[in-house]
């Protein structure tokens, strides 16, 4: 048994975990009495939360909706004033979540819900944040994509909106863009190390890719539905509640219209400046947009290079690492770059800003990049605009393996023997899976062994090249 009946019927097992939401969601799902006391508490907590920042507003709205699926009942005035205080002391009105969340809870507390515009990029996706308010939030985060696309499928089935189902497809297509060939997590795309979460972002993405599994006639949609199920760990509360929202309207035999054309899988999307490429066993996914994000990832098998980008020192603060170049929204913003992508070839070529050594804003340094791929051989080649001897700069790879290679030594993840020294040639390895990584010059290079799980996306090693030098190509192969 597949889809969203097997999704739901695994939450009563699910261990919420220790914190007010999982505790109350948890008490919900198993039918505890101390359920009520958690769900006054939950909603004395939204009450006192003050509406300071961007995270602050989405915590609110995630335990208004929770509240707000589990039923309460005498506690109108109180749901009321919450709604109310979304509107007027929320972070703007330009983060799209946000406004899909405000609409959602309107619609759980009294049936109706205003519309909400959502401003969708070339291939379906959506900014952090859609006006000037905050410039650094001008690129997709996957896992927003992933909500808000739910939202909408929610609010289009319940309400049958037909339009709001499509934007709901049309954002499930651009997540599932951020997947390899094999329907696994491009881990370091436009996430920030510090706010990685896999685990989450692997919940929502299993719901959204059944709950779309249920509504498109599609058998790439159903293999990825089921492959994502598999993987999924049932501990987020939100989308536990999210899922029980869904499955109700299936009890409730509230009719969606079956889409019949299936999905389809964008390999460019000029508005980002992004493309991916997958041949064989190897899946590519480079962007020269992002904030305190990777210039790409690569899956081979099971080995994964899950970030790749320019970093100042300290290499052990991601703060330093990454790239500074916004979206505006437009194929205008990246008409610079070179994107060439066929069946068993690949080309991505142009310059991206390095972030700020000191903090994360955009810095004076570009970088330089012409990534080429053919068939399963991918050869990136980069230098700097400009070198001063107060910042040095990196190019590093985060991989996740078992252990590497270099030379006649081995290192493996969670160790302190560490490599420092002249280039060579290095091997990934992760039981009979194997990855090369061989640099094409002069210079040195650290191996450090890492801790994988939820920091540095994942990685179990940290691969760095010092660029010391102004305009001088650095190059590698990988295969």
């Amino acid at each position: 048994m597949s889809g969203l009946v097997t999704f739901f019927s695994k939450l009563q097992e699910v261990n919420c975990g220790f914190d007010l939401l999982s505790q109350a969601v948890s008490a919900y799902l198993k039918g505890e009495e101390r359920g009520e006391a958690l769900l006054f508490s939950l909603i004395e907590g939204c009450e006192n939360l003050p509406l300071e920042t961007p995270e602050n507003v989405t915590d609110f709205y995630q335990a208004l909706v929770a509240i707000l699926f589990m039923e309460p009942s005498g506690v109108d005035q109180k749901i009321e004033a919450l709604i109310a205080k979304g509107k007027v002391e929320g972070f703007w009105n330009s983060f799209p979540l946000h406004k899909g969340y405000q609409s959602l809870a309107e619609y759980l507390f009294c049936g109706k819900c205003d519309p909400f515009e959502v401003k969708q990029l070339e291939r379906g996706g959506v900014l952090q944040e859609g006006e000037m308010h905050a410039f650094e939030r001008h690129i997709p985060n996957p896992q927003e994509n992933g909500l808000l696309a739910l939202v909408c499928l929610y609010l289009g089935w319940a309400l049958k909106n037909e339009e709001l189902i499509q934007k709901g497809i049309k954002l499930t297509e651009f997540c599932l863009s951020l997947c390899d060939a094999q329907g696994e997590l491009f881990e370091g795309l436009w996430v920030k190390e510090s706010q990685y979460k896999n685990s989450k972002q692997q919940e929502v993405f299993a719901l959204l890719f059944s709950v779309v599994n249920h509504i498109v006639l599609s058998s790439k949609m159903q293999m990825i539905a089921e492959n994502f199920f598999e993987k999924r760990q049932g501990k987020d509360p939100f989308i536990s509640l999210f899922a029980k929202g869904f499955q109700n309207l299936i009890d409730a035999k509230v009719s969606v219209t079956k889409i019949h054309e299936g999905i389809t899988l964008y390999d460019q999307d000029q508005s980002l400046g992004y493309v991916r490429y997958q041949t064989g066993n190897l899946s590519l996914a480079c962007s020269a947009s992002g904030v305190n994000t990777g210039l790409g990832t690569l899956h081979k098998g099971g080995i994964h290079i899950t970030s790749f980008g320019p970093h100042y020192p300290p290499l052990a603060d991601s703060n330093y690492y990454g790239i500074f170049r916004p979206s505006n929204g437009s194929r205008e913003g990246f008409k610079d770059i070179t994107i060439e992508s066929e069946e068993e070839r690949v080309r991505f070529k142009g310059w991206t800003r390095v972030i700020e050594n000191s903090s994360t804003s955009p810095g004076a340094e570009w970088l330089f990049f012409d990534i080429e791929g053919e068939g399963e051989k991918i050869h990136l080649k980069t230098r700097r605009s400009q070198c001063e001897e107060i910042s040095p700069l990196y190019f590093v790879f985060f991989v996740t393996a078992e252990k590497v290679q270099v030379g006649e030594r081995e290192f493996f993840p969670k160790a302190l023997d560490r490599f420092r020294g002249k280039c060579h040639k290095i091997l990934f390895e992760r039981g009979e899976e194997k990855m090369i990584i061989d640099p094409h010059f002069n210079g040195e290079m650290e191996v450090i062994p890492l801790a994988g799980r939820e920091h540095f996306w994942s990685a179990d090693f940290l691969l760095a090249f010092p660029m010391r030098e102004k305009m001088c190509p650095y190059s590698w192969n990988v295969e």
